[in-house]
């Protein structure tokens, strides 16, 4: 019989720079008191570094 091909798994830096970008923010925000700002910062951060992980694993 023939197999269906495997599919690729998805790139996950993305979701992992996300995660971990908004976590720093949440700390950093909390300990300067302004967390929305750090929010923002932490995530913009996160998915720089994340699309750069998937592009050099390409």
């Amino acid at each position: 019989m023939h197999q269906p091909e495997k599919k690729k798994a998805a790139n996950t830096g993305l979701c992992y720079g996300l995660s971990i970008g908004l976590m720093v923010g949440v700390a950093i925000g909390c300990w300067a008191e302004n967390l929305g700002l750090w929010m923002c910062i932490g995530l913009a951060v996160g998915v720089c570094v994340g699309v750069t992980v998937d592009a050099a694993k390409k």
